[in-house]
Order: structure tokens, then C-alpha cells, then sequence
């Protein structure tokens, strides 16, 4: 497996050898003992343009198993910090609507909180892969996306 990531030219530090497992097991009706080797390795795939080779190529080579597959993006924290901006600026504008309607200024903000939530993608059905028949049966990637959401409190002192 280990070649098949090389060959996919996936950076050293992007997989690893997260568990090796070695039992004997009996196969009672021959009476014959033998041994059941497995191996799990993380990997981190940068270029989701891979995903659908990579997988074909692991498959070949052996992997009988692939399991917990996630979606995240690098630009998880960029993305979440200008959501959180956005949502306080949009916290002065609706404090300061409220202040004008009592024909007052707001103040410093006293207390600000927020409820930052990442959800990993949704998976949505592909509605053009019957009919595209470039998308195949070869295909095993679903189109989904990240939500990335915040809900700020601010508490302003009025003028």
C-alpha cells in the first residue's frame, strides 16, 4: 500500500501507519492454523482531483477495506475567522438601528460570545451521472459541501 501512496506522490507527512494487527486464527474443519494480518493508514489527500485514481489504485493493489473517509478544507480557520468579523459587524449595525430607534449611540461592546459550528459536507445524490456518461459507474465521489456558521452575541453600553 505503502508504494501505491508513493507512486501517487502523496508527501511523507501526509500518511502514516495508525494500526498493525497480527492474530492466529484456526480453520477448525482443516484443522489448520494461520495468521490474519491488517494494516491501517491515514491518509491525507490534498488534491481531491486524486481521490477517484488513488482509490482505484488501493483497491488493486490489495485494500480490502476503506473506511472513514472526511472531507475538511485547509481554509476551515481563514473562512471561520471572516464569518465571525461579518457576524459582528452585522451585531454593531442591528445594535445600532435598535440605538437610534431610542435616539441613542451604542458604546464599546461589553461582552461578545459566539457559537462557531463546522458541519462536514452533505452528500447529495448525483443527478447527472446516468445521464453523463463520462461519470460512468467509475465514479465514487459524491459533490458535497462544508457549512461553516457562527452565531455572535454582543452586549454594547448605550450613550
Amino acid at each position: 500500500m505503502i508504494q501505491v501512496i508513493k507512486k501517487a506522490q502523496i508527501q511523507e507527512k501526509d500518511y502514516q501507519t495508525d494500526r498493525i494487527n497480527l492474530y492466529k486464527t484456526r480453520e477448525y474443519q482443516e484443522k489448520k492454523d494461520y495468521f490474519v494480518a491488517s494494516q491501517s493508514i491515514n491518509i491525507t489527500l490534498r488534491n481531491l482531483e486524486q481521490y477517484e485514481k488513488l482509490m482505484s489504485d488501493l483497491m488493486n493493489a490489495g485494500a480490502n477495506s476503506i473506511q472513514g473517509v472526511e472531507f475538511k478544507s485547509t481554509k476551515t480557520e481563514t473562512v471561520a475567522s471572516e464569518i465571525r468579523a461579518k457576524a459582528v459587524l452585522n451585531a454593531k449595525k442591528k445594535a445600532e438601528d435598535y440605538a437610534g430607534a431610542l435616539n441613542q449611540n451604542i458604546g464599546k461592546a461589553l461582552i461578545i460570545s459566539d457559537q462557531s459550528m463546522v458541519n462536514n459536507p452533505r452528500v447529495y445524490m448525483m443527478k447527472t451521472a446516468m445521464a453523463d456518461e463520462s461519470a460512468g459507474m467509475d465514479q465514487t465521489l459524491a459533490v458535497g459541501e462544508i457549512e461553516i456558521s457562527t452565531n455572535v452575541n454582543v452586549v454594547f453600553e448605550l450613550k
